[in-house]
């Protein structure tokens, strides 16, 4: 993750916009913490992993 925190930071709040850019009924949390989920969701749930 160090060798890819700028490029990962970059992704993750264009990300974010992009969520937060979308109908808020379908979306009522945000981006960020649409971005929160799916980082739990590959930390804590190993079947997701690529």
């Amino acid at each position: 993750m160090d060798n890819h925190r700028k490029e990962y930071k970059e992704i993750r709040e264009e990300l974010i916009r992009y969520i937060d850019g979308q109908n808020p009924d379908y979306l009522p949390k945000g981006g960020k913490k649409a971005i929160h989920r799916i980082n739990n969701n590959l930390v804590y749930n190993t079947d997701l992993h690529f």
